[in-house]
């Protein structure tokens, strides 16, 4: 659940897992709101990414070897004569010269999956969870979607119609077989190319018991 941090990882390994594709839903999602959400980030994009690999607001470099040993040169923003690492400020690199060599296959300019779509549909499911569960609640949920969308007042239609819920209807209703009566379980979800994947993990209260054990311990060691 988005927002809340736990230590004692050990304690939360998880029970069961939960992974269904949800591409449609995202296509959906950007096919009806399409004209109040905000664009997708400026940048280059490998084929099935969420975020750009190349921001349009950063700067890269070309890495060649030269008589002189690996040197950088500033990339002017055309691609398609370049075959050689491409690295960041720091000389990481972010694509290798065995990628640039078959940048048509893997790079676009704009994302080859409805990536806001798919983080939207994230944000509803960690709200959904948040409000199915007995010891959490869900919080910054519209905030979370203000990211995404051109207004607030967008935002607002959006959550006073329902009509994320109705568009994710039958995604949630798998959810809900999923958590079956398990509300008092603490549950992660991320997103894996185009699924959602969510981890069923530790009885809340059980992992709060074992986590004032181990401090009482702790302290009369």
């Amino acid at each position: 659940m988005t927002g809340i941090m736990f230590d004692h990882e050990d304690l939360l390994q998880p029970k069961q897992v939960f992974i269904e594709p949800i591409n449609y839903y995202a296509q959906v999602v950007e096919q009806r709101l399409g004209e109040f959400l905000l664009p997708f980030q400026p940048g280059v994009y490998t084929h099935g990414s969420v975020t750009p690999v190349l921001h349009a607001n950063r700067r890269y470099f070309v890495q060649k070897k030269t008589d002189n040993g690996l040197e950088l040169f500033p990339i002017d923003g055309d691609l398609s004569k370049i075959t050689d690492n491409i690295v960041d400020d720091s000389g990481n690199i972010i694509l290798s010269s065995n990628f640039m060599k078959n940048k048509q296959m893997y790079l676009s300019n704009h994302p080859t999956i409805p990536n806001r779509g798919l983080e939207i549909i994230k944000c509803l499911v960690d709200h959904h969870l948040a409000n199915v569960s007995r010891w959490s609640e869900s919080r910054g949920y519209k905030n979370r979607l203000c990211s995404f969308f051109n207004s607030d007042d967008a935002v607002d239609q959006v959550i006073d119609d329902g009509l994320l819920e109705e568009i994710c209807s039958p995604l949630l209703m798998r959810i809900n077989q999923f958590i079956d009566e398990d509300e008092w379980s603490i549950y992660f979800t991320r997103l894996v190319a185009v699924d959602l994947k969510i981890e069923k993990c530790i009885d809340y209260r059980i992992y709060e018991w074992t986590v004032n054990k181990r401090k009482n311990n702790h302290q009369n060691d």
